[in-house]
């Protein structure tokens, strides 16, 4: 528990700190619907989840940036184990996780401009704080180790609302890089996070607030 703690603290360093030095920055809340499943690219038997969060862009130049997402998630998917009777059964799991994601952002068009699509990608980091099982056994135990790795990449436009307001719009794949269980006896040893994403946001720069001061 120390460990991530301290890691969400980092985290919420690494969006926040630069605020102070940095230019063409802008931070606020974001937030969606999650199609999640533990089978990479098969979303037969996904759940349908949410996040919720806090979001950050640093505009380096006109064409690239570095952003940041600290956001709690609401995932879930089924999958199959065998009992202590050697019997095949299927659980369905919902879990919610601490996801840590900073991204590098490619920009269309200037600082400037209206409307700005983007293209991004990064590594995340992500905490299961909770799991419940929404199957009816009385067997059901944790199956998920603590962390996860995963990689995202994503699509996104930002429209420019007022001077310094943005609502941004994107989607984004999170493709899991570890092992998710941590239990032999499932039948699928190899449970990965996959979350195809929709999310809204809405940022304002700090850097035009700061001149406002």
């Amino acid at each position: 528990m120390k460990t991530i703690t301290k890691t969400l603290g980092l985290a919420a360093a690494l969006l926040t700190g630069t605020v102070s030095f940095a230019q063409n920055i802008s931070l606020g809340l974001t937030g969606g619907y999650q199609r999640t499943s533990y089978d990479a690219f098969n979303f037969e038997d996904s759940y349908n989840g949410a996040e919720i969060g806090i979001t950050g862009i640093y505009s380096s130049s006109s064409s690239y940036g570095f952003g940041a997402d600290l956001t709690y998630a609401r995932t879930g998917g089924s999958y199959e184990k065998i009992n202590t009777r050697n019997e095949v059964q299927t659980f369905r799991a919902q879990t919610d996780n601490i996801r840590f994601t900073p991204k590098f952002h490619y920009f269309f068009g200037d600082l400037e401009d209206r409307i700005r699509p983007t293209l991004m990608a990064g590594p995340s980091v992500g905490f299961n704080v909770r799991t419940k099982q929404l199957s009816n056994f009385d067997n059901f135990q944790d199956d998920f180790r603590t962390v996860n790795l995963g990689g995202v990449l994503g699509a996104g436009l930002h429209y420019q609302l007022i001077n310094g307001l943005w609502l941004q719009g994107s989607v984004n794949y999170l493709v899991g890089a570890t092992q998710l269980n941590k239990d032999t006896r499932l039948i699928s040893n190899n449970l990965r996070s996959n979350d195809l994403s929709l999310n809204l946001g809405v940022t304002y720069s700090l850097n035009l607030a700061k001149k406002k001061l």
